[in-house]
């Protein structure tokens, strides 16, 4: 396009507007290599799975441009179909940029939607175990009862041991008041005791805080797949525990993940920090600041030689926050 602009203009090649192309396609290669590298394969999905149709953009673009190319008539009537391709590509970016942000949303949909039946399932199982019990509590009641009637205390007391052991201590509890973020969240404790890694929660969030499920969960699950990908690496000998707490405060639902780790420490390309190596994790906190600037809040990480913290802040609504900070003072 340059090059046809530069003939049209000037009637010959002053080479001016040539070197501007080509500085701006060298300009481009970084910005192809952050924006659009972390993204190729999502690409690529979206191309071969959900729209084969944007692959005739790309070889139509190339169509005309190589038969205008070689023409060597640099003529208005020339120029114009080489700038409907670089519309074509353009709009052609657009439309995957489009399905990749609506493929992502499906997905994170759809592990949401998983993790709640999950969760539902321990519930009933829950449910259905604490009815069997209910039903044959009383006659442990009554041999207990017969072992005190025989004043056999020692009796007694070896049964209740017994008893004690039989319950399942498996059961995953509700942690918090919002559906979506419990289910969530209850996964990982489940996941982190099957690696025996000690999770603790200390959740105050409302059933509807006036923030999407689905962000909320975003952020939630980042924070905590990576946390718990840290207590992985660390040795048997060392300590494996993440702690998640959330309040309400000052009109801001504050989210704080502490995990243990190797103490280790990378740096992403984007300058942030990340508590173990590889590009999962920088991805990840880098969605969770991108959904904390949307609600107009920030995400802040510090560590020290065994410890990583994350606090992410949200802003809530005012009527919302006003409520909710009234409910949990009173």
């Amino acid at each position: 396009i340059c090059l046809f602009l530069e003939l049209l203009q000037f009637s010959h090649m002053v080479g001016g507007l040539i070197l501007t192309g080509q500085l701006l396609e060298l300009a481009s290669i970084p910005l192809i290599r952050r924006y659009v590298t972390p993204h190729v394969k999502n690409i690529l999905e979206v191309i071969d799975q959900q729209n084969p149709i944007f692959t005739l953009f790309p070889v139509l673009s190339f169509a005309f441009l190589a038969y205008y190319g070689v023409q060597r008539i640099y003529l208005v009537s020339t120029f114009i179909p080489l700038v409907f391709c670089a519309v074509l590509i353009a709009f052609t970016y657009y439309l995957i940029a489009i399905s990749i942000a609506h493929t992502k949303h499906q997905q994170q949909l759809e592990k949401q939607l998983a993790l709640q039946r999950d969760h539902y399932r321990n519930l009933n199982d829950s449910i259905t175990t604490a009815k069997t019990t209910r039903h044959d509590l009383h006659h442990h009641l009554a041999i207990l009862l017969e072992f005190l009637g025989k004043n056999d205390a020692s009796a007694a007391q070896e049964y209740l041991n017994r008893l004690s052991h039989s319950f399942d201590d498996s059961v995953i509890p509700t942690v918090c008041c919002n559906q979506a973020a419990d289910a969530l969240i209850c996964h990982y404790v489940k996941v982190a005791r099957q690696q025996d890694i000690i999770l603790t929660t200390k959740l105050h969030i409302p059933e509807n805080p006036g923030i999407d499920d689905l962000d909320l969960c975003i952020i939630i699950g980042n924070c905590l797949e990576n946390a718990l990908e840290a207590c992985t690496k660390i040795s048997s000998l060392g300590p494996r525990v993440i702690e998640i707490s959330a309040i309400i405060a000052k009109g801001h639902l504050v989210i704080k993940v502490v995990n243990s780790y190797n103490g280790l420490v990378s740096q992403q390309n984007d300058g942030s920090l990340s508590s173990e190596k590889g590009d999962g994790h920088g991805i990840g906190l880098a969605s969770v600041k991108t959904i904390a600037a949307k609600y107009q809040g920030q995400c802040s990480i510090s560590f020290d030689q065994h410890f990583f913290n994350v606090i992410v802040s949200l802003k809530l609504p005012q009527i919302t926050a006003a409520y909710k900070t009234f409910n949990i003072a009173g």
